[in-house]
């Protein structure tokens, strides 16, 4: 049973954490506004094949401190979900005050965004490249001009609109999804600690490798 724990279960979880670890501690969430969703972040059974997610059950059922931090995961990550639908709320009521200057001003001094009209789409998708911080954008992404032009001017505006008490502060801060970030990515830490230490003890009891070759 614990060769195919490990095999199913705690191994790739281990690995999805670290993954999404890294992800949220770089900003990069992959906030999808349309059918809300992050592309970085799930409960932790997602990350499981549907046939093999009995397996990480049996496991909570047994160490009662794994169910546990499962469940403060899956909370945090439900509410990093619910920052980042809240904050693209705000900044499309708030757009005429932090993007419409920038995107008119770019569209008059950059000949490359001359003429790239603001539709409900474009304006969609500028409010989720500012929410995952993303970087340059290739050519073939229709607001390529916009973005890689204003991207610094769009992330402060956004920043101020958000935080207009606070001045100064980080450029890529967006309080509400920083907020919830740190406590995902405290949450998702201490799973990884405990599932690794579970992993430690159990392959010492039971003279398991932690890998075997499939």
């Amino acid at each position: 049973m614990v060769r195919v724990w490990f095999d199913s279960t705690i191994n790739p979880l281990l690995r999805a954490l670290e993954f999404e670890i890294k992800q949220v501690e770089a900003h990069r969430l992959g906030w999808k506004s349309s059918r809300p969703r992050l592309d970085n972040v799930a409960h932790i059974d997602q990350y499981l094949e549907f046939e093999i997610r009995d397996n990480f059950y049996q496991i909570c059922e047994y160490f009662e401190h794994i169910k546990n931090s499962t469940a403060e995961h899956d909370k945090a990550a439900d509410s990093l979900l619910d920052a980042c639908q809240t904050t693209h709320r705000k900044l499309a009521e708030r757009w005429e005050n932090w993007a419409a200057p920038v995107w008119s001003k770019i569209t008059l001094s950059d000949s490359r965004a001359a003429g790239l009209e603001l539709s409900a789409d474009r304006k969609t998708l500028l409010i989720e490249l500012v929410i995952n911080r993303t970087g340059q954008l290739d050519d073939n992404v229709g607001i390529h001009p916009i973005w890689n032009a204003g991207r610094d001017q769009f992330l402060d505006g956004a920043r101020k609109s958000l935080m207009p008490s606070r001045i100064g502060g980080p450029l890529l801060a967006l309080p509400e999804i920083d907020e919830s970030s740190e406590r995902l990515r405290i949450a998702a830490t201490k799973l990884h600690r405990e599932l690794h230490e579970l992993r430690r003890k159990l392959a010492a009891e039971h003279d398991e490798p932690y890998a075997t070759k499939s």
